[in-house]
């Protein structure tokens, strides 16, 4: 729902979730994750329009995710600080890749979650730096590559999403997170070229490969940093 709603500045609290094509307001039964896409085969109950396969893929990245976390955390303040951070990295992600837009909404609360939590961990100073320099690293990425191509090649809010990366973990998270997705970016990019689905011209969402080296820079940056140094 928030995927389609906040790209489209629609009202989130107060409208309860409908058929986007006829309007149609959805009963509990048509909101069960996964069994009710599979139960009523895709399509709206009401006026049989297709619904977009992104709900079902978000309904099994969801309950993989908060799984995998309890799972790894159990009951703790660790299940409920990553499973925040994920939620919202599901968000952008699939937002950005259907609409080439990150809301501003999600950096923010990103952010001010990032530095909350940051100031309840006595790490304010890491949080504050990982936010800045994570912005300023963007920014100056986004100003070569607009010198290069003549246009734009990163949205404000890839630069917002890195500083709110760096504000939620830190610096060095915040480091492998951009040098990961670039590396992923890179590859899929030239994946996408050598089967003539994109020219070196062409404009790719990069909110999905920072979720994506997010991830990998939690998973494995400490075993990167125990390794090297």
């Amino acid at each position: 729902m928030l995927i389609h709603r906040l790209p489209r500045n629609q009202e989130i609290v107060k409208k309860p979730s409908h058929c986007p094509k006829c309007q149609h307001k959805l009963t509990w039964l048509d909101l069960l994750p996964i069994l009710s896409y599979l139960f009523l085969k895709g399509r709206c109950r009401y006026c049989r329009e297709k619904i977009a396969s992104r709900y079902l893929l978000v309904e099994i990245s969801s309950v993989f995710l908060f799984t995998t976390c309890w799972l790894i955390f159990g009951p703790t303040y660790l299940f409920l600080k990553y499973s925040f951070f994920l939620s919202i990295m599901l968000l952008i992600f699939f937002t950005d890749l259907e609409t080439k837009k990150i809301p501003d909404s999600l950096n923010y609360i990103l952010i001010c979650t990032g530095l909350f939590l940051a100031f309840y961990e006595h790490s304010i100073i890491d949080s504050i730096l990982g936010l800045i320099i994570g912005s300023f690293i963007f920014l100056s990425i986004g100003f070569l590559a607009k010198l290069y191509y003549k246009k734009d090649a990163l949205g404000g809010g890839d630069v917002k999403l890195s500083g709110a990366i760096g504000a939620y973990w830190g610096l060095s998270i915040m480091l492998f997170s951009i040098y990961f997705s670039f590396l992923i970016g890179g590859l899929v990019s030239i994946f996408l070229i050598i089967l003539k689905k994109k020219t070196n011209q062409d404009y790719i969402a990069f909110g999905p490969f920072m979720v994506l080296g997010s991830i990998l820079a939690l998973l494995i940056s400490d075993y990167l940093i125990i390794l090297y140094f």
